[in-house]
């Protein structure tokens, strides 16, 4: 009897010093439990309970005081507090709209410049357009070629005067991008790039490789969750039709290009005459002749139509022009440049860039338009519709 009562005391004395030694180890600790790298049992049994309560923080999902509320995703602006301090937006992108009637739904279209020199004409057709300047973004990348820092002083003084007049004067945002320092257009050619014995062929693709690069650090920097289109502009347009924006998107297309003219001044006004932009070169349609010589080519090699010394035979769709047709007339194109050319969001955001590379021997927008026909995107243009630029 005397033996059993003595078991029971020192039972229940071993029971409560594992009892004391626990609470010691749980709450004696200023660091959270988390710290305790070195006794993994104990982290196994409290790091997901006390620990992580005791410290207050959101992550701790077991606890009614840190349950997070659900959402509900759809494409209207919401915001939900998860605490006083964070707001969250939701957009569902399967719901962007890209109807015709791009004025009806308000349609957010961005418009996407590279810039290498002011051009005041440029912005004076800018502000001339009818589309809704609270539905237009715009996003600018500045070459670092020639003076850029009197184009980037030009451009603040200009905007500034914009952003600063009436409401429905003011475009909803303005992005000013600077081309990176040591542009690759600057690199020599190297063992690695793609290069021929030509040496205007060289330079050209290394300007249309600089240019990708642009392109691309600029649409990815602005493109933003509402847009439904981008208007790519070059720098240099001095006119287009007021109503550009919404005559493009009537069209309904994912890809949208201009025919491009400039206007040579003989000092008379009566007697101007109006002729082809070398950029029209970018819009064509494949010829046998060019698939036959793409064939025979390393995947290294590029082709660049006007440049490159070899006829392609490929139909310009400048040879199209009819001053007496309809402007609405389309032709489908393997081919485009981006002086003045209407692209779906969705095309971007499937995928489709500028290459800096050789893309089935092609490069820049005339990689671009192949890169989005790969992705199911047909390209079309408009041969009598035509914007001017110097």
């Amino acid at each position: 009897m005397l033996l059993a009562s003595i078991f029971w005391w020192v039972r229940g004395g071993l029971t409560c010093l594992v009892l004391l030694s626990t609470s010691l180890i749980i709450y004696k600790y200023n660091d959270p439990i988390l710290g305790l790298t070195n006794v993994p049992h104990i982290m196994d049994l409290f790091q997901g309970q006390w620990s992580l309560e005791r410290e207050g923080t959101p992550y701790f999902t077991y606890n009614s005081n840190f349950k997070r509320p659900k959402y509900e995703y759809n494409s209207d602006e919401k915001f939900d507090d998860i605490n006083s301090n964070i707001a969250i937006t939701h957009y569902n992108l399967n719901l962007i709209n890209n109807d015709p009637d791009s004025i009806k739904y308000s349609h957010k279209v961005l418009i996407l410049t590279v810039m290498d020199k002011f051009n005041a004409e440029y912005w004076s057709n800018l502000q001339d357009l009818s589309y809704p300047r609270k539905n237009i973004e715009l996003g600018i990348m500045v070459s670092r070629q020639g003076d850029y820092e009197t184009t980037l002083k030009k451009l603040y003084d200009i905007i500034s005067t914009i952003q600063k007049g009436e409401k429905e004067e003011k475009f909803k945002k303005i992005t000013i991008l600077l081309e990176e320092t040591g542009s690759s257009s600057n690199k020599p050619i190297d063992d690695k790039e793609p290069s021929s014995t030509d040496p205007n062929l060289n330079l050209e693709i290394h300007k249309r490789k600089s240019m990708a690069l642009m392109k691309n650090e600029l649409l990815f920097a602005t493109l933003g969750p509402e847009v439904s289109w981008i208007l790519w502009l070059d720098g240099r347009v001095t006119k287009t039709p007021t109503s550009l924006i919404q005559d493009l998107t009537n069209h309904g297309k994912p890809i949208l290009t201009t025919n491009i003219l400039r206007r040579k001044d003989t000092g008379n006004d009566k007697d101007q005459d109006d002729f082809f932009h070398p950029d029209t070169l970018n819009n064509w349609v494949n010829s046998q002749v060019s698939v036959n010589m793409v064939s025979d080519l390393s995947k290294n090699d590029i082709l660049i139509e006007g440049v490159s010394t070899k006829d392609t035979d490929r139909p310009l769709m400048r040879q199209f022009y009819d001053i007496n047709s309809s402007p609405l007339t389309e032709m489908e194109l393997d081919s485009v440049g981006t002086s003045c050319t209407l692209i779906r969001s969705d095309i971007h955001r499937d995928g489709a860039m500028f290459p800096s590379f050789p893309f089935y021997n092609l490069i820049e927008t005339e990689g671009f338009t192949k890169m989005a026909k790969r992705l199911g995107y047909q390209a079309y243009g408009l041969p009598n519709y035509v914007i001017y630029m110097n």
